[in-house]
């Protein structure tokens, strides 16, 4: 049960709250998902009066497994990717090492 004045906790499995807030009436939160999950549901969520004491969320937001997905790749010292957002399967990716660098691997880096 929330306070009086406030909703009740937001919660959001496989996520996080980008603007948080305390959860008082009239609040936003924007949610957002983890990497390899996709939001389901509204972008932003108020809190909303029931009566003058309690208030409730506007949307419930859900974060979904993203199907045929890679995940994001870690920075690379020495180095850059291409294309770093392409992540569908058969997306590829390649790595543009710095001056006295080079790459273990070489051609293209393919989401399989």
């Amino acid at each position: 049960k929330a306070m009086d004045g406030y909703c009740p906790p937001f919660n959001l499995d496989n996520g996080h709250i980008i603007v948080p807030s305390n959860g008082l009436l009239g609040d936003v939160r924007r949610p957002a998902c983890s990497n390899g999950y996709i939001l389901s549901g509204s972008a932003t969520v108020k809190c909303e009066a029931v009566n003058r004491a309690s208030g409730k969320w506007t949307s419930t937001s859900i974060c979904s497994v993203l199907q045929d997905y890679c995940p994001l790749v870690g920075k690379i010292a020495g180095g850059t990717i291409t294309n770093p957002t392409l992540r569908a399967l058969g997306d590829s990716m390649i790595l543009q090492c710095k001056d006295r660098y080079y790459a273990a691997q070489a051609g293209p880096i393919l989401c399989t």
